[in-house]
């Protein structure tokens, strides 16, 4: 059987959609408080390959410090309407699922 290890998205509901498309474990949060979700990640550390938060999630220090023993690694979701921002989420998302989303939406 294959030893497959999910990539983890934590953001908000419009954000999570795009990545549960494409099988990746998500937490929305603004329906689950952040303690909560950490709490689940952590339970579960083994299962995950890739933690990616949305850049308007701000984190406290406790949560940062134990995020940060998570030993996997983290990589910030950057989330606004410039066009850096979102040439480096396409960037990201093409790097977690091998393929460019634009030749999805192409027609």
């Amino acid at each position: 059987m294959l030893d497959y290890k999910k990539p983890v998205v934590i953001a908000e509901s419009d954000i999570i959609l795009l990545f549960q498309l494409f099988g990746f474990e998500t937490f929305n949060s603004e329906n689950i408080s952040l303690d909560i979700i950490i709490q689940s990640i952590e339970k579960d550390i083994e299962q995950y390959a890739i933690l990616f938060i949305s850049s308007s999630i701000i984190l406290n220090p406790k949560q940062r410090k134990i995020m940060n023993s998570f030993n996997i690694p983290i990589s910030e979701l950057p989330i606004s309407s410039d066009s850096s921002s979102v040439d480096e989420l396409k960037r990201l998302t093409e790097k977690a699922v091998g393929m460019s989303l634009d030749t999805l939406f192409a027609s």
